[in-house]
Parts: structure tokens; sequence; C-alpha cells
């Protein structure tokens, strides 16, 4: 496969405080699609981001170009953009990721797709026994997870990357899109696990507990985000260099400080930890232009004339997306 020439690109390392403080004070729209990327004033931070995940994608083995059957039910494939923030609304990278159109596999088996992720009820409850057993919390991120499930599915390449018309990619892995991407990722976890003697709960799958004499270790998933703590140091490393060999790992450094959009404050001196979603929800209320909004004790006045809610057909398609988006950001926060 033939990558269309890049001139001075590297690979990005984090940004820098100018950039970061930059980027922070500016309204960034997410393209919708390559070409819109590459039409965008930041269309240098996008085609260094597709060049980290063609990287990782190429680093994990994720297909091979072979010849294309003669019946070949190919998949297409389509570049997602995203800005990501911290708990203080401050952009830290550029985000490019390649998913597969899922919804055009065909095939059996295809309902039995359903993955678990963490309940936040476990994670509250995980944070009072770690400050009962006076633990620290640590943080890591699994790099490109879907990409650690497999799987043999054909899919075009990607734009940008150019083939001959004989030729497709037959994927060796999972990667995000595809309709089992996610359980595919889970099964492969949780087999590490097992491998390793942790248990899991029935009312959890996604923690895992290990406990051995009078020590014990906990590891909590939300698909790509672990938090890990135990009342052993020496043995939560290891599980942590355990990780890192088995899969490619970020670790987040220090205790958790933001997991699944809740600011986590650890007082170990005291025996306190609490949480709030601050950050969060002014980060909800920026995404959706409602920063310098003001309050409202009813939901709506009586004498409204539901008229002016009528629009044209493209413009309440869009509308409707969105604000399912506000509401579902907004119950993730009441839950939270």
């Amino acid at each position: 496969m033939q990558l269309r020439p890049r001139e001075n690109l590297r690979k990005a390392d984090r940004y820098s405080d100018y950039a970061t403080a930059y980027f922070g004070a500016i309204d960034i729209d997410e393209p919708k699609n390559y070409e819109d990327a590459m039409k965008s004033q930041h269309a240098t931070e996008w085609e260094k981001a597709i060049e980290r995940e063609l990287l990782a994608l190429k680093d994990s083995d994720t297909w091979t170009v072979v010849d294309k059957p003669v019946k070949c039910n190919e998949i297409d494939s389509k570049w997602v953009f995203k800005v990501k923030k911290n708990e203080y609304n401050e952009i830290t990278q550029f985000k490019a990721r390649l998913v597969a159109r899922g919804f055009q596999q065909k095939g059996l088996q295809y309902d039995d797709i359903y993955a678990p992720v963490a309940k936040l009820q476990t994670f509250r409850i995980l944070l009072a026994v770690i400050v009962n057993l006076d633990c620290t919390i640590y943080q890591m991120d699994v790099c490109n997870a879907f990409l650690h499930g497999y799987i043999e599915v054909y899919m075009s390449p990607p734009k940008n990357c150019y083939l001959p018309k004989d030729k497709t990619c037959r994927l060796n892995k999972s990667i995000y899109g595809l309709k089992k991407a996610h359980k595919n990722w889970y099964k492969r976890f949780d087999s590490f696990m097992k491998d390793n003697l942790f248990e899991k709960p029935k009312s959890d799958y996604c923690l895992h507990i290990k406990a051995e004499q009078n020590e014990r270790i906990y590891i909590l998933i939300f698909v790509d985000d672990l938090i890990i703590t135990g009342s052993s140091e020496d043995k939560v490393n290891k599980l942590k260099i355990d990780l890192s060999n088995a899969f490619k790992m970020k670790d987040l450094g220090g205790t958790v400080s933001y997991y699944i959009g809740i600011s986590v404050h650890q007082d170990i001196e005291n025996g306190v930890v609490t949480l709030d979603q601050e950050n969060y929800l002014q980060n909800v209320l920026d995404r959706f232009g409602m920063l310098n909004c003001k309050g409202s004790f009813t939901p709506m006045d009586k004498n409204f004339d539901q008229n002016l809610l009528i629009k044209e057909k493209s413009e309440s398609s869009e509308l409707e997306s969105k604000c399912r988006q506000a509401i579902g950001s907004i119950m993730y926060a009441v839950l939270g």
C-alpha cells in the first residue's frame, strides 16, 4: 500500500504550553469527512493525526493487502475526526480515527454484539473500598483498543491510501465501526485477565479482582480506560507492566484525576476521595453553545408558539440529532 507523499511530517509530540493555550482559546469545528479536514485551517494537525492512526494500524498488523476475491463483500471505511479536551476544556489532541462502515456487513450472528462497560455504581463502590484500604488509584489507557480484537473481513482502503483495483485489505484485527469490534476487544481483554487468575463478580463483568492471601488487586475497565489499584503496590506495578507487554498502553501517571467525565480528588493523607462533574458540565455547555445561558425554573412557557419549531426537513434532522446528544450528555451527568 502506498501513501500519498507527506512533506515534513513527524510523529506528533505533546503540544507545547503555548499551542495548548492557543487552541484552548478558540472554537474548532470538527470536520465531518476527509475532504473537510484537508480544507480546514487546521489541515496540518489533521494530517498528523491521520499519520498517527495509520502508524498504529500498521503496528497492530490490522490488515493484509491481498488479491480481491471474485465475490468479495467489501465494506467501506471513513475517517472520523475529534478534538480531544481535558477536564479544563483545553485541547490536548487532534484525533483521527479510521472506522469501518459496519452496517454493510452481511452474515449470521451479528445480533450477538453486546459487550459490557463498567457501571458507575461499581466505580463509586470501588473508590469507597480504596479509601478503606488506603490505596493509590492509577489510570491507564489502552491505545487503539479495538485493534486488539481478532476478526477477518475485507475492507476497501481508506482515503489517501492507494491500491490497484484488483487488491483489497483483509482485516486481521477488529477495527472501529465493525459490529463486533467492542465485543472482540472485550473478549481479548477478558481472556488476558483470566490467564492472570483474576475473577469477576456477577454484578459487574468489567470489574476484575485478584485475591492472594490478605492482598487484593482491582482493575475496572470502561471500554479502553482502566482504573488499577490494590493493597500491594508491588503487585499493582507488576500488573501495569504485564498489561503494557500484552497491549499497547498509555500510563497516565500519578493518581487518577479524570475518569469517564468525572473529576476525582484523592486526599491520601486524610483518607478522602471526592467526585464532581463541574468540568464535564462546563464542556457540555461549551459544546452546545450554552456557556452564557440563563437558568430557567420551568421547561417551557405555556403560551409558547410551537409553530416556531417547524423547520425544513434537513434542518429538523440536524436539530433532532443535536437535541439527542444534549439530552444524553445531561442524562449521563445525572447518572454520574
